[in-house]
C-alpha cells in the first residue's frame, strides 16, 4: 500500500524479480518483499517502485544467502534478518550496506522463519537442526536444547503471554519460560 492507501501492481515487469510472493515486511518508507527464487525487493512505499534487490551470488559470500525468501525481520537498528529454504539465513548490517550469511559449522541450512520470543531473543525455525537463538550482536546461532532435533520446524508464533508456538512435521509445540517445550497432543476442533 502507498502512504494514501492506493494499491499498488508490483510484479515481474513492474520490477519485482519474481511474481511469486511468500513474505512482506516494512518499514516507515519501505516494504520489503521476499519472492519463491527471486530472492528479496525492497519497494519504495510512496511511489511503490522498487529501490533496491538483493539476489544470492554464489561468488560472493557478501550476498543473500539464498532467493527462496521464507521470513523477513527488519530490526529496530535498520538492519535486516532473511531466511531461506535454499541458503539458510542472512543478516544485512545498515552501515556495510552488505549481506553476512550464517551457517551451521560449514554448512547452509533451510530457515523457515523468524520470530521473536517473548524475551525478545530472536528464534529461527530450520528443517534440520529444530529451533536456533540468534546473537544479534556477534551474527552466531545457538541451538535450543529442545526434543525437535529429528522434525521439521516450519513456523513459529509468539502469543501475548510470551510463548512461541512451533509448527512441526510431528504437530504443533509449545515452548514456555524457561525453554521448557511440550507436544501438544489434543487440539481442540
Amino acid at each position: 500500500l502507498g502512504v494514501r492507501g492506493a494499491l499498488f501492481a508490483a510484479h515481474r515487469d513492474r520490477g519485482l524479480p519474481a511474481d511469486s510472493v511468500t513474505v512482506l515486511a516494512g518499514r516507515d518508507r519501505e516494504i520489503w518483499i521476499g519472492t519463491n527464487g527471486g530472492g528479496v525487493a525492497v519497494l519504495d512505499r510512496a511511489s511503490g517502485r522498487v529501490i533496491e534487490r538483493h539476489r544470492r551470488s554464489p561468488d560472493d559470500e557478501a550476498s543473500l544467502a539464498g532467493d527462496r525468501v521464507s521470513a523477513i525481520e527488519l530490526s529496530p537498528n535498520g538492519g535486516a534478518w532473511v531466511a531461506s529454504l535454499n541458503g539458510g539465513l542472512a543478516f544485512r548490517s545498515p552501515e556495510r550496506g552488505t549481506w553476512t550469511r550464517l551457517k551451521i559449522g560449514q554448512r547452509s541450512f533451510s530457515a523457515t522463519d523468524l520470530e521473536r520470543d517473548g524475551a525478545g531473543r530472536l528464534l529461527v525455525s530450520t528443517l534440520e537442526h529444530g529451533v536456533l537463538e540468534i546473537d544479534e550482536d556477534e551474527l552466531t546461532t545457538r541451538r535450543l536444547e529442545l526434543p525437535v532435533d529429528d522434525v521439521g520446524v516450519a513456523a513459529l508464533l509468539t502469543d501475548r503471554d510470551g510463548r512461541t508456538w512451533l509448527g512441526t512435521s510431528r504437530g504443533p509445540a509449545v515452548i514456555e519460560a524457561g525453554d521448557e517445550m511440550r507436544w501438544i497432543d489434543d487440539v481442540a476442533d
